[in-house]
């Protein structure tokens, strides 16, 4: 080989070592034979360790059911990538956005395909816009069309003061919704990485704050809980965070676990310290739980998702139909210590 191609090898293995983003390359049998560093720190390895990956192993590490992991699955596994070649996908890993850009390169010594990785800063707007078309536009149009109607009857003297309680309600409870959607969009709003909203965190009781939101959930809905058993150890440290965010959080994820959870089954709520984070699991083991990861990816959950990584923590779901569904959030423990600093 000559002394300038030598050079030219290691001067491009300079350059990729030194990108914001990573790049991983895969031979024709789909083995790892480079990846730089940032790669590494994206997925959650040691730089050496990644070189004994393949591309079955890179896909497990991609949550499929959320955004667009079934079609970057799909497409990194076709021998021919096609128009999907260099095409951005975005995939969730454990605890990470990321943007992945297939290419299939064609070289002397055969194709190669390179991965590209970067870390998305926020969640994808297109699928939030359009829950919030549906969620708040039915109810608004609903409200507007029966109070139409409930005007016309009225002065028509054709409607029943049964009818006229029944339909009074209806149109309250759409207005109630979608003054509790404004609600969350405000929570929203102030969670939106981009908009670096200082939290102003501080030592929070997780399970008083649980305790509390129970109780304010029982009030709001006038409803009677089905069967919930709450465990927390006495000794669970408090975990930083914004009590008013946090308390929004828990009323979102008790308030979604409970519509998951099939009829007759029961809600089992546990605190664990994790050594750096507590963590909490909200537990239904029936078949008919519809508790499923790309529900994250859905208001209000995606609104309690972002606040709770701008916190420092994570939330992620276990849920197949048939098997015990977990809906679990972790935030970091407070520590005295590091905050003096």
């Amino acid at each position: 080989m000559r002394p300038s191609r030598t050079f030219g090898t290691d001067l491009w293995r300079t350059l990729i070592e030194k990108l914001d983003e990573g790049v991983i390359v895969f031979n024709q049998r789909g083995v790892v034979i480079y990846a730089n560093d940032e790669a590494a720190r994206l997925l959650d390895y040691r730089p050496r360790d990644v070189l004994e990956l393949d591309k079955e192993d890179v896909l497990s590490l991609c949550d499929c059911d959320r955004l667009d992991g079934e079609q970057f699955a799909a497409a990194f596994l076709a021998e021919e990538l096609g128009e999907n070649s260099d095409h951005a996908f975005e995939v969730v890993t454990s605890n990470k956005r990321l943007i992945l850009t297939p290419l299939a390169l064609d070289l002397e010594r055969g194709r190669v395909i390179v991965l590209l990785l970067r870390e998305s800063v926020c969640w994808r707007g297109d699928l939030i816009a359009q829950t919030l078309m549906t969620d708040v536009h039915s109810p608004l149009t609903f409200t507007a069309e029966g109070a139409a109607m409930l005007r016309d009857r009225v002065k028509s003297g054709d409607a029943h003061p049964y009818e006229l309680s029944d339909l009074a309600r209806i149109i309250s409870e759409s207005h109630e919704h979608t003054l509790g959607l404004y609600s969350i969009l405000s929570y929203l709003h102030q969670a939106d990485p981009r908009q670096m909203v200082d939290l102003e965190a501080e030592p929070v009781d997780l399970e008083k704050t649980f305790r509390k939101m129970l109780d304010a959930f029982i009030e709001r809905t006038s409803h009677q809980l089905p069967d919930v058993k709450i465990g927390f150890p006495h000794d669970l440290p408090a975990v930083r965070a914004s009590q008013s965010h946090l308390e929004m959080v828990l009323a979102i994820v008790l308030e979604q676990s409970l519509l998951c959870l099939p009829e007759g089954d029961i809600l089992i709520i546990k605190g664990s310290n994790r050594t750096r984070y507590v963590q909490l699991d909200m537990v239904m083991g029936g078949k008919g739980s519809k508790l499923r990861s790309h529900l994250l990816d859905k208001l209000p959950l995606a609104a309690a998702e972002q606040i709770v990584r701008q916190h420092g923590g994570r939330v992620w779901i276990h849920g197949r139909s048939g098997h015990l569904a977990i809906l679990s959030l972790a935030l970091p423990i407070w520590d005295e210590d590091h905050e003096k600093q």
